[in-house]
């Protein structure tokens, strides 16, 4: 795979899945058509145990404890030696880049009076006291969002990394204490490439979720972190990779893709504001299913009917289910525009194919040169070029 046209074009379309259809029409009836409802349950898996008995509950929660524990040791412990080793002059260079202040100063000092019997916990109320809750949780090694914990190759590195240019997004559906094992083996194999990181992953022991694991990426890095999770895979034949999240691109059905959100305002991007991947597709899908639903009520189909069809819901205007699905999936690409989805590809943002490559732009540059050359030894027109 050579280029993210490549990657593209290889990535199935989760909208090209009649399963996919199917389900989210059957999500949208079980929540009596409020589209408000169907984020949480097209997130929810479906295929997972998660909310099965156990019968060593117990045991596994002591052991989830216990990995989680090691895990968060290992990290801090990290995270400690490569502030500590930070220079007189690297502090004052990553000054002047503005790459740290004052506050991460001060931390560093309250770092140098841990010692190692000290709790993490016992670190982070010393440094909460010394510089405030933000401050700490902008520099340590893990930040908490949106029920997860964020962790990033530049807050490791002792903030001498820049920030990661966010294009792409993975998605992996690995649970329990092997949260743990997958997250610090992709971290390591990060590391020993010598390449940034930024992943999240939801530290609940049981959560019915199929975006357990989220790995963020530039245009870059992209292939390289596709390689270790394919690597993760094959190193750890015990652990169980679910199914990917739905309505994100299949490179494989446990390893998900979709671009980075922006948001959308009357149709255009913007450039300073994410938002859920999940979420703005929701709205796209939420909105197509609405108009369905209100075609098929101005038809004279009640509440009630439209339910008694199930999962076919529109079969009963149709008399057709493969049509039914068509439908749903063409009112669904139609509403993908305005809220900056590419509707050839349900994964993409819009606008994410047209990639002009950089002897693209000097052919083009040249050409134009020649033209204005052309038009200047002829006496017409101005000979600058302007960028």
């Amino acid at each position: 795979m050579k280029s993210l046209e490549d990657l593209y074009s290889s990535i199935k379309d989760p909208l090209d899945d009649d399963k996919t259809i199917d389900r989210i029409i059957k999500e949208f009836i079980k929540k009596d058509f409020q589209t408000d409802k169907l984020r949480d349950a097209i997130q929810e898996e479906h295929d997972s145990d998660s909310d099965q008995p156990e019968s060593d509950a117990e045991e596994k929660y002591r052991q989830w404890r216990m990995d989680m524990y090691l895990f968060h040791k290992k990290m801090i412990d990290k995270w400690k030696e490569r502030v500590l080793s930070l220079s007189e002059e690297e502090i004052e260079h990553l000054k002047e880049k503005k790459k740290i202040n004052e506050d991460f100063i001060k931390l560093k000092k309250c770092l140098e009076q841990s010692t190692p019997a000290e709790t993490e916990q016992s670190i982070y109320s010393r440094i909460a006291k010394e510089i405030g809750g933000d401050a700490l949780d902008a520099n340590r090694w893990y930040q908490w969002q949106g029920g997860y914990k964020h962790i990033k190759s530049r807050n490791m590195s002792g903030r001498r990394e820049d920030p990661i240019q966010i294009k792409h997004r993975l998605f992996m559906n690995v649970g329990g204490s092997d949260t743990f094992k997958i997250v610090g083996d992709f971290i390591e194999r990060c590391e020993a490439l010598e390449i940034p990181y930024y992943l999240k992953y939801a530290e609940i022991r049981k959560i019915a979720r199929s975006d357990k694991i989220v790995i963020f990426s530039d245009d870059d890095h992209i292939m390289q972190y596709i390689g270790i999770c394919k690597e993760l895979k094959e190193a750890h034949p015990e652990v169980k990779f679910g199914k990917a999240p739905i309505l994100t691109g299949k490179i494989t059905e446990w390893l998900g893709f979709g671009s980075e959100p922006m948001k959308v305002n009357e149709g255009k991007r913007t450039t300073d504001e994410r938002e859920s991947y999940t979420s703005i597709r929701c709205k796209a899908i939420g909105e197509a299913l609405s108009e369905v639903y209100n075609d098929l009520v101005e038809a004279g189909f009640s509440d009630e009917e439209i339910k008694q069809k199930g999962q076919m819901f529109l079969a009963g205007a149709y008399h057709d289910p493969k049509l039914a699905i068509d439908t749903v999936r063409a009112h669904i690409r139609d509403n993908c525009e305005k809220y900056g989805i590419d509707r050839n590809a349900f994964f993409l943002e819009d606008g994410f194919r047209q990639v002009v490559s950089v002897d693209d732009v000097l052919a083009l540059l040249e050409i134009y040169s020649r033209m204005t050359r052309s038009d200047t030894e002829r006496g017409e027109g101005n000979s600058e070029i302007i960028p």
